[in-house]
């Protein structure tokens, strides 16, 4: 499918409906500017592309489908964004070491996992901590379904909660991790 815009989205992905996007944006008071961002389980890639056209200086991609990664990297080459953008194809158990560069740790992630996968949330973002992706202070904001119940992620707080259809946004800032 090629939107009017050019940008190709990628109809299998699990992508987020209009309203979503924008309660997200309507949530993000919080300055994108030079913020290094992660799109994690991306699918079509938008909430990063998104994140990226309000100046944010990075976004590093990730889904494990090579459908999805090749559907980003089609979106970031007509956008002209390889120079501030990374995508790579593997699942959140096999995350692994990142840079020493503070510079280019991880601010703000959009997670939307698959709703069947309860636990692979909590999984990444402990696989992120453990191998040194994120800042000190991080934002998540969370997709998940709106039938389960809020998992606490550790070293993060709930700063705000919205009922979306059938879908629950969750916003968290790291505490302490």
């Amino acid at each position: 499918f090629q939107a009017e815009d050019g940008i190709r989205d990628f109809c299998l992905s699990r992508g987020l409906g209009d309203v979503y996007k924008r309660q997200i944006e309507n949530s993000l008071k919080i300055n994108l500017k030079q913020k290094n961002v992660l799109d994690l389980f991306a699918g079509s890639g938008s909430l990063g592309l998104e994140a990226i056209s309000r100046g944010a200086k990075n976004c590093t991609f990730i889904d494990k489908s090579l459908k999805a990664v090749k559907a980003i990297e089609e979106n970031i080459s007509l956008l002209e964004l390889n120079s501030c953008c990374d995508c790579y194809k593997f699942d959140v158990n096999k995350i692994r070491k990142f840079t020493n560069d503070k510079n280019k740790k991880i601010d703000i992630i959009f997670s939307d996992p698959p709703y069947s996968k309860t636990d692979v949330n909590e999984i990444a973002i402990n696989n992120l901590i453990k191998n040194s992706w994120m800042n000190d202070s991080v934002y998540i904001f969370l997709e998940t379904s709106s039938r389960l119940p809020i998992k606490s992620i550790s070293g993060f707080e709930v700063l705000e909660k919205r009922k979306i259809g059938d879908s629950l946004l969750t916003i968290y800032l790291s505490s302490s991790y």
